[in-house]
């Protein structure tokens, strides 16, 4: 039994105290995903909240036969961020995720090709189908394997590649004078 599975046992069996640990552990990768579905920071922090009330209260639910725990809980978010994205919530075109501040350059020159690289990568993000964007984002930035993003999608591994694949062309095309300047 890996350790998150152990967690949940732990919790049910009446420590519920040790679900923080399964907050902390997991509240970045839901933030994150929410984040570039809704493209919306507060939408994607209340989506968040509303993920692990849910994993909470369904905690009886999860199997760890089935799925692992976080693929489990991507899979509530996603369902949550589908079902926020039915409400016609307003989207925006950038999201407050800043991607360009994970960067390590040392040099204002590079500070600035990184940004620019990345505002233009979030834009590239936010134009594609959104079954394309959750493929993208669950594996490039998650780091889900094929199999694991079919079981949140509840598609054929096959299908999630296909997604991935059709996700990175849009994207090296959207991207491709960045890539002129590097040669």
């Amino acid at each position: 039994m890996n350790e998150d599975a152990e967690l949940v046992e732990s919790i049910l069996a009446g420590e519920v105290q040790r679900f923080a640990i399964l907050v902390d552990r997991y509240q970045r990768p839901v933030r994150i995903m929410a984040a570039n579905l809704l493209r919306d920071s507060h939408a994607a922090d209340d989506v968040a909240q509303e993920v692990f009330l849910s994993a909470y209260k369904n905690l009886r639910s999860f199997n760890p036969r089935r799925a692992a725990f976080s693929t489990w809980l991507l899979t509530i978010c996603r369902n949550k961020c589908l079902n926020e994205l039915r409400k016609h919530h307003p989207m925006i075109s950038q999201t407050d995720l800043d991607f360009a501040g994970l960067a390590d350059a040392s040099r204002p020159w590079d500070q600035l090709c990184e940004a620019e690289l990345m505002s233009q990568l979030d834009l590239a993000l936010a134009a594609l189908p959104l079954e394309q964007r959750l493929a993208f984002v669950l594996a490039e930035l998650m780091g889900l394997s094929c199999e694991e993003i079919a079981q949140v999608e509840q598609v054929p591994a096959g299908t999630i590649r296909s997604r991935l694949t059709r996700a990175r062309f849009a994207l090296r095309s959207a991207l491709k004078e960045f890539a002129g300047d590097a040669s």
